[in-house]
């Protein structure tokens, strides 16, 4: 089947919701006492010879008869992956449960029925391998939500459905039936998502499209028992969808539970409450634990009579896992950037760098006006090669800045600092040449990826995972920079030029509304990784036409991450009003809400760079009047004792 006109601006809202946020924000949550992974198993070959692949989790002391629970992530069937598991099913699996979480083909709701094949042959090959890896598929339960929702009531409801079967897979002799399905706010209808949206027919939607990829068109009597999560005021899948399928359900005289939770939209903190989770577990132990069923249904239904259905009482909006505001660590005072940057590549000279440390560890004894120190890396000095890395040098400077008992925050970019061997693999990128006439390297030829490419994604989050397991429980770092969409530096700049744009678009109409939600990605996924740090957005202009959808990150940030999520201001100076840039704008607009601090867009050490810094006493007034808590400053000025005095005697801290 070939679509090749649907619902894009219902797609786009999937897609850069809440819900998919919060989907995002479980992308490789640590894993529970006692769970172990089996990552990246091949269950199919699709479109020459692409790997499609599934994580499986288990107990690490399992005995074999767990039931399967299959997880399929959201994401507007155009972005996100496997690593999107959903805390609840991990925390199933601490109470007797395996679960796979799955990937898919993306390409958006277009791609139909590419990614239910997909699915379809990932449960058929589960089912082939439950002996060899040790769980049950006697029973076995589906679960997803938004377009993960849809993709799993289609599993549940479609096993007899030839052309939602596909042939992927070599597994062809198993069944896709499964017994249970869980629901978080998935569309069942989209035709009527589309009319009630006021979207259908203008962008070609048909009925007969309908139907084919719809799973309330396919019900019949011997589906099996759903138990739906929805959010009341959920403006991108409304209401009526999960109201629609829970009715035809039981005009069938099937099982459906319906928790429409008061005040939740599409996605959120409410979803993630102990309540939730106590009632997807008694759902799917009265229908996948035979042995159980008895108890699991005295459970279940005890939980129904407690909520009222969920639909009149708010459910509790605890996250699991989410740290106090109290336990995060902030930067404040004086921040010198230790020019670390140049130093870490390999090729880089090993007397330069030795040289460098050894005077980096003397300002740390001699500058008493430090009040912390932020390092700077490329991704490719510290992983030049998949798997290889070179963690020597920055651990050199790291060691010395522990030795010193001094904070520090940690800077790691992509962007052109993106390994060569990501885009041998096949990631798609943005071709473009250095324009920044102070940097040495003008006119340079770099290549940026498009932040939302699978093969970019993969390998950048496994870097960014890696880099976070040897230093997030340090407790002298306070502070990491969330990057994943970035040109040469750590801001949220982006190649802009009226060719780059023509590239962007090129790649993808939708390209600032996709950037958008790479950003707020990545913000769920560094507040995962680093529990009791500043996560640190570093704002500057990105495209054109993008300061809207920069805003919607920072209020994505604070709203989602509150006392954890800090903006940052790359662009300080005392040369002009500041009011005239973006991130500073938002910084007065949004600063009362959120954590926020400052860099120097140069120093005052060298006469070059003092004349694009300006006027120390304009820049400190700036500072002020921002009310910043901390202020970043260039390598030389951080190592001149007499310039870190005159700057903090006039700049103001706020506490």
């Amino acid at each position: 089947m070939s679509i090749t006109r649907l619902l894009p601006a219902i797609l786009l809202a999937i897609l850069v919701s809440p819900l998919f946020a919060q989907q995002q924000q479980q992308r490789q949550r640590r894993l529970p006492d006692g769970v172990i992974s089996h990552r990246n198993l091949v269950y199919a070959t699709v479109d020459d010879d692409r790997p499609m692949k599934l994580d499986l989790y288990q107990q690490e002391k399992a005995t074999g008869k767990e039931p399967l629970v299959v997880w399929i992530h959201g994401g507007g069937w155009r972005n996100g992956s496997k690593l999107n598991v959903n805390p609840h099913m991990l925390k199933l699996v601490t109470e007797g449960y395996a679960v796979a979480s799955i990937d898919y083909r993306l390409g958006g709701i277009q791609a139909h029925p590419n990614h239910i094949h997909d699915c379809n042959a990932a449960v058929r090959w589960l089912k082939a391998h439950a002996q060899e890896y040790g769980y049950s598929v006697e029973k076995v339960g589906v679960a997803g939500s938004s377009a993960g929702g849809h993709l799993a009531l289609l599993v549940g409801v479609g096993s007899d459905v030839p052309d939602l079967q596909g042939k992927v897979g070599e597994h062809l002799d198993q069944s896709s039936r499964v017994d249970a399905i869980v629901d978080f706010y998935g569309p069942s209808d989209l035709y009527a998502l589309g009319q009630a949206k006021h979207r259908g027919p203008e962008v070609g939607l048909t009925q007969a499209f309908g139907k084919t990829a719809s799973p309330v068109h396919f019900l019949d009597a011997n589906d099996p028992p759903v138990l739906i999560f929805q959010g009341d005021t959920d403006r991108t899948v409304v209401p009526e969808q999960s109201t629609l399928i829970d009715a035809k359900y039981k005009e069938l005289g099937l099982t459906s539970t319906l928790h429409m939770l008061k005040g939740a939209g599409h996605g959120g903190r409410a979803f993630s409450s102990p309540r939730v989770y106590e009632q997807i577990k008694a759902f799917l132990d009265q229908h996948l634990k035979s042995q159980t069923q008895s108890d699991a249904g005295k459970v279940l239904n005890q939980l129904e009579t407690q909520t009222s259905a969920s639909i009149t009482q708010p459910v509790e909006t605890s996250t699991i896992n989410a740290p106090s505001q109290s336990d995060i660590r902030h930067l404040h005072g004086l921040i010198w950037m230790a020019g670390t940057g140049r130093l870490l590549p390999a090729d880089a000279p090993k007397q330069l760098y030795e040289n460098q440390l050894a005077r980096f560890k003397n300002n740390l004894k001699n500058n008493p006006h430090l009040d912390g120190v932020s390092f700077t890396g490329g991704w490719k000095d510290i992983e030049p090669i998949k798997g290889a890395y070179t963690f020597e040098r920055l651990d050199g400077f790291i060691n010395a800045a522990r030795d010193a008992k001094m904070p520090y925050k940690l800077v790691i970019m992509s962007g052109s600092k993106t390994p060569d061997d990501v885009f041998e693999q096949g990631a798609k990128f943005i071709s473009t040449n250095v324009v920044n006439k102070y940097r040495g390297d003008l006119g340079q030829a770099v290549k940026v990826p498009l932040p939302w490419d699978s093969v970019f994604q993969d390998r950048y989050w496994q870097f960014v995972e890696t880099v976070a397991k040897r230093y997030a429980s340090d407790p002298l770092l306070y502070g990491v920079t969330v990057t994943v969409a970035n040109y040469m530096s750590s801001e949220t700049h982006l190649p802009r030029s009226d060719a780059d744009v023509k590239q962007w678009e090129a790649a993808a109409p939708d390209f600032r509304e996709r950037i958008e939600q790479c950003w707020k990605e990545a913000i769920d996924r560094f507040a995962i990784l680093y529990p009791q740090q500043q996560i640190t957005l570093e704002l500057a202009g990105a495209l054109p036409g993008m300061d809207t959808h920069l805003v919607n990150v920072v209020k994505h940030g604070i709203e989602e991450h509150p006392g954890h999520f800090v903006i940052q201001n790359d662009q300080l100076n005392g040369r002009e009003d500041n009011m005239r840039i973006f991130s500073y704008r938002t910084i007065m607009e949004y600063g009362d809400q959120v954590y926020h601090g400052f860099q120097t867009v140069a120093g005052w050490a060298y006469e070059r760079s003092s004349k694009r810094q300006g006027s120390m006493q304009r820049t400190a007034d700036h500072f002020n009047q921002a009310k910043g808590r901390y202020l970043e400053v260039w390598y030389g000025d951080g190592a001149n004792v007499q310039t870190c005095a005159k700057l903090k005697s006039l700049v103001s801290f706020a506490k």
